[in-house]
């Protein structure tokens, strides 16, 4: 933002996350932080709610729960969490994925064969069996 506004690069040290960003853009960027934070986790938490009772549930829950970890708990300790590229591209990969399992759950899942029905020609199989 100082090279962007041609203003001097304040000289102050913090040591929090949200420090960081009031020192480096002003008032406003801790508030809109929260905001946009607490705005992608309820709308993952609303995804992850429709995965209740699916295999697809503790992936969701895990992914929701890195985004929060890296997003408020790290942040809390400083913004290099947040500013590591790897870190970063990991959290938007893996919620693009965290929004797309609604959709995974909603297709029709393989079931195993049993054990009784495993040579059994494709016509036996359509046909139910022997």
């Amino acid at each position: 933002m100082a090279r962007f506004l041609d203003q001097p690069v304040p000289n102050i040290g913090v040591e929090n996350g949200f420090g960081g960003l009031l020192v480096e853009m002003g008032i406003v960027a801790p508030f809109l932080w929260l905001y946009w934070v607490g705005a992608m986790l309820w709308a993952g938490w609303k995804v992850v709610r429709r995965l209740r009772e699916t295999v697809y549930f503790p992936i969701g829950f895990a992914l929701l729960w890195n985004a929060a970890v890296l997003t408020l708990l790290l942040m809390y300790f400083g913004v290099q969490s947040y500013q590591n590229f790897v870190n970063n591209a990991y959290m938007w990969l893996l919620l693009g994925v965290l929004f797309r399992l609604p959709y995974l759950a909603q297709m029709p899942q393989p079931v195993p064969i049993p054990e009784h029905m495993r040579g059994a020609a494709h016509w036996e199989l359509a046909m139910g069996g022997r």
